[in-house]
């Protein structure tokens, strides 16, 4: 009879885990919906990612469509943080650094990015870029061009830009990542 109550004892400590679990659940998702887009809550979520020290999380309930560049190579599989896949990609010059910074946020959900967004990642890594918006701008001046401007705040050369990673910026991304690992 003991091993009977040990037993219930066990799925009631295990269903009052999951009860919890439950309920912040809930209060995480009243908290981001209560955010006005998908990038903010993404941001948040990144966020929170790091400051836990997470290591993996399960797979996306939305992968990557078919037909990307990401989605045929798989390449983002196998890296479970930016550090490792930056130190995989060995940039070589500033614009490799923005590239793979590019590449990380596409495959963590954010479509468009900041320049600031990219090189707060690299700071953190200790590997900061002086002029991250002329790394940007080397990248869209490749021939197809690896990187494009979507949207520009304000009038000045210095406006907030919004910036994405081009199919043929995914390519490349990826094949040196391949590279690299053969």
């Amino acid at each position: 009879m003991s091993i009977l109550y040990e037993h219930d004892a066990h799925e009631g400590v295990q269903a009052v885990k999951e009860l919890a679990e439950l309920e912040v659940m809930g209060q995480v998702f009243s908290s981001l919906s209560g955010l006005p887009d998908d990038e903010s809550r993404a941001r948040v979520l990144r966020w929170v990612h790091d400051k836990l020290s997470i290591k993996s999380l399960p797979s996306p309930s939305n992968p990557t469509p078919v037909g990307t560049a990401a989605a045929e190579n798989g390449a983002a599989a196998g890296f479970d943080s930016f550090p490792d896949m930056y130190h995989a990609f060995d940039p070589k010059s500033e614009k490799d650094k923005a590239l793979i910074g590019a590449y990380w946020l596409r495959e963590s959900g954010t479509a468009q990015f900041a320049s600031m967004e990219v090189n707060r990642m690299l700071k953190d890594l200790g590997h900061g870029i002086a002029n991250v918006t002329d790394a940007l701008s080397s990248a869209m001046s490749e021939k197809p061009a690896l990187i494009m401007q979507i949207k520009k705040s304000g009038t000045s050369r210095q406006a907030r830009k919004q910036y994405k990673l081009t199919e043929s910026g995914v390519r490349f991304v990826v094949a040196r990542l391949q590279e690299d690992r053969a």
